[in-house]
C-alpha cells in the first residue's frame, strides 16, 4: 500500500532499497551487465521485502556467491569479443593480450567517431572486470567517455590498462597493457572450466 512518502508505493521504495543495498555492499561490482539486467528482471517480478531477515539473507547469499558471479561475468564478455582474441572459436580459451572488437564504434554526428549505443556495456563490463582485479574502484561508464573524448579526434585511447584505436569499418582495436591482471583473469577463466581452459 502507500506509504505516504513522495506517493511512492512500498513495493517501488523496497526496489530502490535493495538497488542501493546492493551498490552500497560492493555487489554490483561482482555483477556484469547480464548478472544486472536478471537482478533488475527479479526485482520488477517479485521483489522481497525489505526486512532485517530479507537483508541479511539475501546478502549472505549472494556475497557467499560473489567470486562465481563475477567468474562467471568475467567468462561472459571476454566469449562475446571477436574469435581472434581467443585461443579458439570455442571453449576451452584464454584471454590475449590484444582484441578486435567488431561492430563496437560508429561515426559520431558532428566529427570524428564515438563507441556504439548498444557496445556501451560491453566496454563498460570489460572496464570494470580489470579495474576489480586490480583491486581499485571502479566508475561505470568512464573508459567509454574516455574513448569518446580520444576519438572526437580520431586519436588512440591510452591509459594505464588500454590502448585503444577506433577505425572507420566499426571496429575497436584493444590491447590490453597489464600482464599481471591477463594472468589472473586466465587463472579465473581455468578455475571455472575446471583444468579445461589452458593448454
Amino acid at each position: 500500500g502507500y506509504l505516504g512518502v513522495y506517493g511512492e508505493t512500498s513495493e517501488e521504495l523496497y526496489k530502490s532499497f535493495w538497488r542501493l543495498a546492493f551498490d552500497k555492499t560492493g555487489l554490483l561490482k561482482y555483477m556484469d551487465s547480464q548478472a544486472k539486467k536478471e537482478f533488475d528482471r527479479d526485482l520488477q517480478e517479485r521483489c522481497p521485502e525489505f526486512t532485517i531477515e530479507t537483508i541479511k539473507t539475501t546478502l549472505v547469499s549472494v556475497a557467499s556467491d560473489a567470486e562465481n558471479l563475477f567468474t562467471r561475468g568475467l567468462v561472459n564478455i571476454f566469449l562475446g569479443l571477436s574469435d581472434k582474441h581467443k585461443t579458439n572459436t570455442n571453449e576451452p580459451f584464454k584471454v590475449n593480450p590484444k582484441a578486435v572488437l567488431s561492430w563496437t564504434i560508429e561515426p559520431r554526428f558532428s566529427k570524428g567517431l564515438m563507441v556504439c549505443y548498444r557496445s556501451e556495456a560491453k566496454i563498460n563490463d570489460i572496464d570494470r572486470v580489470f579495474k576489480v582485479l586490480d583491486g581499485k574502484s571502479h566508475i561505470p561508464r568512464s573508459l567509454e567517455m574516455g574513448i569518446n573524448g580520444a576519438l572526437i579526434d580520431k586519436k588512440i585511447y591510452e591509459d594505464d590498462y588500454y590502448r585503444i584505436k577506433g577505425f572507420k569499418n566499426g571496429n575497436m582495436h584493444i590491447e590490453f597493457k597489464r600482464q599481471d591482471l591477463l594472468d589472473k583473469a586466465n587463472l579465473m577463466i581455468h578455475k571455472y572450466y575446471k583444468g579445461r581452459a589452458l593448454a
